[in-house]
């Protein structure tokens, strides 16, 4: 790995697609950085309100600004056009309708710096109806491994699979690019970007701003084709991780895996896609309870042998009876 230093180029990749009233904030919060040396690259997915004017504006006033307009491909897409015009030696990744303190990169930099780490990670606000929520993790900074950090992303809790709160080397990206067409792409990529780090350091300060909004991608969260793309992402997650040795993430997955399964219980989704799923999960669930966890199997069979009365307990308790 190349040694950082002072002149070290950071570019802070931006998908845009529909955000006219949360944009400024955003790329302002940029563009005020206290680390100076960045390239700000605001990839507009097609936008059809005034986000694509918004983003030229800003290059008129910002010399480090460069706006990419392309056709609407999603927010992967959107994020691979980013890298692929990149010209900096970090790489860094903001979402357009949140924003980031004002020392955000110049914490993350230093992080990575101070223990020779591929990639540094801080903390977040969790933003809804402008309330922040935080939760402290580490008071301390923490350093894993690649094996240690594939173990965490297993409890997403510590290490979690947002792209965002992380400042991460060039090189981890080279040939690798997240898939297109999808939501959830991160939980799809960042297991693959963990398998080839040597170092992650964690420090729990929270620099970076997570707006819930109205009309995000993946709100409301009982929309069956959102639960059901979750499924999908976290079985994806699954199998990569046990292929590569991480046996201990069969019984925390498969709970994230039902999870996802029984959400479809709350909204339109058919016993069609319950079953289907249930046949993914299948070969973990015989692997037995020990590993499996008791719990996860006993919500397999209820669901694999009593789906219809599981769904009408499972939507009383939720006060979600209606249309049975």
């Amino acid at each position: 790995m190349k040694k950082l230093d002072n002149s070290t180029l950071i570019s802070v990749i931006v998908p845009v697609f529909n955000v006219e009233k949360y944009l400024d904030r955003c790329i302002e919060s940029i563009c005020a950085q206290t680390y100076r040396n960045l390239e700000i690259i605001l990839v507009d997915d097609g936008s059809t309100d005034s986000s694509g004017k918004k983003c030229d504006s800003w290059a008129l006033k910002d010399s480090r600004i460069k706006v990419l307009h392309v056709e609407n491909g999603g927010q992967g897409r959107a994020r691979n056009i980013g890298l692929d015009v990149a010209r900096g030696e970090l790489i860094g990744f903001v979402d357009s309708d949140d924003y980031i303190d004002g020392d955000m990169y110049s914490f993350l930099y230093d992080l990575m710096v101070g223990y020779d780490a591929d990639i540094s990670v801080c903390g977040f606000y969790f933003e809804e109806n402008g309330k922040n929520r935080s939760r402290t993790r580490l008071n301390v900074p923490h350093t894993y491994g690649r094996d240690e950090s594939l173990a965490l992303i297993v409890k997403d809790r510590l290490l979690m699979n947002y792209m965002w709160d992380k400042l991460y080397r060039r090189e981890l990206f080279d040939g690798l690019r997240f898939e297109e067409g999808v939501i959830f792409e991160d939980i799809k990529f960042m297991y693959k970007i963990l398998y080839r780090i040597d170092r992650i350091v964690i420090f729990d300060r929270f620099k970076y701003h997570y707006v819930q909004r109205k009309g995000s991608t993946i709100n409301p969260k009982y929309k069956p084709s959102v639960n059901q793309a979750y499924f999908v992402a976290v079985f994806e997650q699954l199998g990569y991780l046990i292929a590569h040795g991480q046996a201990d993430a069969v019984r925390p997955m498969l709970r994230r895996c039902l999870h996802a399964t029984k959400r479809l219980i709350l909204t339109d989704g058919t016993d069609g896609q319950v079953r289907e799923n249930l046949r993914c999960l299948q070969p973990y669930i015989a692997s037995g309870y020990l590993r499996a966890g008791l719990s996860n199997s006993y919500k397999y069979w209820m669901l694999d042998k009593h789906l219809q009365l599981y769904k009408r307990l499972y939507r009383l308790s939720k006060g979600r009876l209606r249309g049975m």
